[in-house]
């Protein structure tokens, strides 16, 4: 006899760094689901998007990168019209955490620190 019922195996997931030169500094650490299969493609975007919209849900981006490039032009442009209001560099911070998983259920974090100069950063935690 076989069975036609296939195992749901769990989700597994990876730590993965966005690494680029940016002139603000700009870090994210992401946990991305492995694999290939639509569940895990499902995750992974819904991860970025939730990245997204809590950056800046107007800004009309919907891809990571480009988020960061924005972050980053926005620098540059502040930068060249108040030379000397440039210090210090505007940070990004961006990191998931999977905080929870069963076979139902995976709850991931969302931190984000966005510092743009002034007295202080804004600081957003999301699940």
């Amino acid at each position: 006899m076989t069975n036609c019922e296939t195992e749901l195996k769990p989700i597994v997931f990876s730590t993965v760094e966005v690494e680029n030169n940016y002139d603000a500094e700009i870090v994210v650490t992401l946990d991305k689901a492995t694999g290939t299969n639509q569940l895990a493609k499902t995750i992974n975007n819904q991860i970025e998007t939730s990245i997204i919209t809590s950056i800046n849900p107007d800004d009309g981006h919907d891809n990571l990168n480009d988020v960061l490039e924005s972050f980053n032009a926005e620098y540059l442009k502040f930068k060249s019209e108040f030379p000397d209001e440039s210090d210090p560099k505007w940070e990004m911070f961006i990191e998931t955490e999977k905080t929870y998983q069963s076979n139902e259920i995976i709850s991931i974090a969302l931190s984000i620190y966005e510092f743009k100069g002034g007295a202080h950063g804004n600081d957003q935690i999301n699940f």
